[in-house]
């Protein structure tokens, strides 16, 4: 619905809402573009909720959460939520290909912890060879490292893509090649002792059936994501 509006937020008891004086997270619809003008307590106050440890998801579409019915289905807002963090969405639908541009937006943010998920953008629009992808990848932890060189960093390598899995790109590499790219870069990382690195494959976190569109997870899919990387994400942060 176009226009102006209001939303009131109710507290418990009652199935779905946050306990008196509890914390809620408000989602706003990012299609309409909406600016908040005001925001009042009636018959009470509001405040700022205790920060949580902070969680800097770079990627493409599918970490913004394209094809999710909603802005609290992408899998970085049900991992926030599940695992307590407070999350910066940094997902580009159509773009996140890696760029050094947004590494070093990246390394200049706080963050207690970081997630770098793009690589299905790199095989189609502006396509990399392997070589760009392995030297694309290893720049962007670079970057990113020189801002955070004690930050915990997962990096997922791309979700199964039926149409590109096998199917080289106008520069002769397939989605399977590129991931493979990412993987390697990620496992000499760790080898040379990057120990607050952390890889998580990314081909067989969930079905192809997940897949709404052929190529981004509908929400079965994005819970599944959510699982996967957020319990990763949690891990690398406790572990650090």
């Amino acid at each position: 619905m176009l226009g102006e509006g209001k939303v009131r937020l109710a507290t418990g008891p009652g199935p779905g809402l946050p306990a008196s004086g509890g914390r809620a997270i408000v989602y706003l619809p990012e299609g309409m573009r909406p600016t908040v003008l005001s925001i009042d307590g009636v018959g009470g106050t509001i405040e700022p909720a205790p920060p949580q440890p902070r969680w800097v998801a770079y990627g493409d579409s599918i970490a913004e959460g394209w094809v999710a019915s909603g802005p609290s289905g992408a899998w970085p807002a049900i991992a926030g939520r599940a695992h307590r963090l407070d999350v910066c969405n940094m997902g580009y639908a159509g773009s996140a290909r890696g760029e050094i541009v947004s590494a070093e937006h990246v390394a200049g943010l706080e963050a207690d912890v970081i997630s770098i998920t793009h690589g299905t953008n790199c095989w189609t629009r502006i396509p990399f060879s392997v070589e760009m992808m392995r030297a694309g990848t290893a720049a962007f932890i670079d970057v990113v490292r020189q801002g955070h060189p004690d930050t915990p960093i997962v990096v997922a390598t791309p979700v199964v893509r039926p149409d590109a899995e096998a199917t080289p790109n106008r520069l002769g590499a397939t989605l399977a090649d590129l991931r493979a790219a990412m993987e390697e870069v990620a496992h000499a990382r760790i080898d040379a002792g990057d120990k607050r690195l952390t890889l998580v494959p990314g081909r067989d976190i969930i079905r192809p059936e997940l897949l709404a569109d052929g190529i981004h997870p509908g929400d079965e899919g994005h819970r599944v994501l959510a699982d996967v990387i957020g319990a990763a994400v949690r891990d690398a942060l406790d572990r650090s």
